[in-house]
C-alpha cells in the first residue's frame, strides 16, 4: 500500500548509489545502540549456522501449506531493486527506509546477484542463485545484522555474526524479519 503522496518513480530515480555507506552507518549505530561487550565477542567463532534454501515468508508455519491471503505478482521493473519503490516497502520499526533500502538492493544485487523476492507485513526474502557470489560471508554476516538486528539478535542461537556468516556461506535464500 503506497504512503499518500508516494510516487514511486520519483523515489526510484532519486536512489543513489550508497547501498554499501548505509549498510555501513547501520551497522556502527546498531553495533553501538546494542552495547556489545567488543566486535571479537559479537562476531564469535562459530563454524555453523542455519542455511535457508527456501522461501518461508507466505508458509504458514503450523500447517506448513500456503498462506491463505498470498498474492503473486508481476511487477514490471527494468531492475530488480526497484521492487521495493513499487512496494513501498521499508521505513518500519528498524527496516530501512524505502530509499536507503532500494540503495542497498541495488548494492546486494551489484555484489551478490541477490534479488527480492518475497514481501510481507515485517519479513523481506531475497533469492541469491549465486549464493555470496564468492563474497566473504563474516563481510555479508554484518551487511545482513546492518540491514535487519533481528537477523542476528533473534534469528541465531548464539546471538554471533559467525553463526550467521556460516549458514549464509551455503545459503541461497537471505531471511530478514523485524520484529
Amino acid at each position: 500500500m503506497e504512503e499518500k503522496g508516494f510516487d514511486k518513480d520519483s523515489v526510484i530515480a532519486g536512489c543513489s548509489d550508497n547501498g554499501k555507506e548505509i549498510l555501513e552507518e547501520r551497522f556502527d549505530t546498531f553495533f553501538e545502540d546494542y552495547e556489545y561487550e567488543s566486535m571479537e565477542d559479537f562476531i564469535g567463532d562459530e563454524t555453523e549456522g542455519e542455511v535457508v534454501d527456501r522461501f518461508v515468508a507466505y508458509v504458514d508455519m503450523r500447517s506448513s501449506k500456503l498462506e491463505t491471503d498470498t498474492v503473486l505478482l508481476e511487477i514490471p521493473v527494468r531492475n530488480p531493486w526497484e521492487l521495493v519503490g513499487f512496494l513501498s516497502a521499508g521505513g518500519w520499526n528498524d527496516c530501512p527506509r524505502t530509499e536507503d533500502m532500494i540503495a542497498i538492493c541495488k548494492y546486494w544485487y551489484e555484489k551478490y546477484k541477490a534479488v527480492p523476492a518475497v514481501f510481507t507485513q515485517d519479513i523481506i526474502e531475497f533469492y541469491a542463485p549465486f549464493k555470496l557470489n564468492g563474497q566473504d560471508s563474516l563481510e555479508a554476516a554484518k551487511e545482513h545484522y546492518a540491514f535487519c538486528p533481528d537477523r542476528v539478535n533473534q534469528g541465531t542461537e548464539t546471538y554471533t555474526l559467525s553463526e550467521l556468516a556460516a549458514g549464509l556461506e551455503e545459503s541461497d535464500v537471505w531471511y530478514f524479519w523485524w520484529d
